[in-house]
């Protein structure tokens, strides 16, 4: 064999081996990726203690649409709710939610949610006993839809505070 080809050789199976080896580093840690991610879908649940020292375990939630609805909620309340109200009953700027569907109903949720304002005009004492309390300030009206709303308070109520 001349030397020409057996360099050529050496080449390719270096070249193989390397490609061998970064394909089969890439089919692990993919592998390791999607594991993570049924592990993680194994916990899921709908929200922690606030304490780090707790270390329960998480509530399975089985039900894919319920699970859905649950991340969508949990999703838009971290994003727009956090920075006034609690999970709790502790008062952030408003009111702590926890247990809210005790004290109202879904549909004037909804309603308070898309714009607070309306509700307390049109009268209802319950809004407006909050208004006060709450120094007047004005909750921000949100654009979300029904389902979008009935997200964010599913998720509240599944949260084990």
């Amino acid at each position: 064999m001349n030397m020409k080809k057996m360099q050529f050789s050496v080449n390719t199976l270096v070249f193989s081996l390397c490609l061998i080896i970064f394909v089969s580093v890439f089919l692990f840690l993919e592998m390791q990726y999607k594991n993570e991610n049924v592990e993680d879908e194994k916990r899921f649940y709908c929200g922690t203690k606030t304490k780090d020292t707790d270390k329960s375990e998480p509530l399975a939630i089985k039900d894919t649409t319920l699970r859905n609805q649950l991340l969508i909620g949990k999703t838009l309340w971290e994003g727009n709710c956090t920075s006034c109200h609690g999970l709790t009953d502790e008062t952030v700027v408003g009111p702590g939610l926890r247990e809210i569907g005790k004290r109202r109903d879904i549909n004037w949720l909804v309603s308070f949610v898309k714009n607070s304002q309306k509700v307390i005009k049109s009268g209802d004492e319950y809004a407006l006993n909050l208004f006060n309390k709450y120094n007047k300030a004005v909750m921000t009206s949100f654009d979300f839809t029904d389902e979008e709303i009935k997200a964010i308070f599913a998720y509240i109520e599944q949260v084990k505070v």
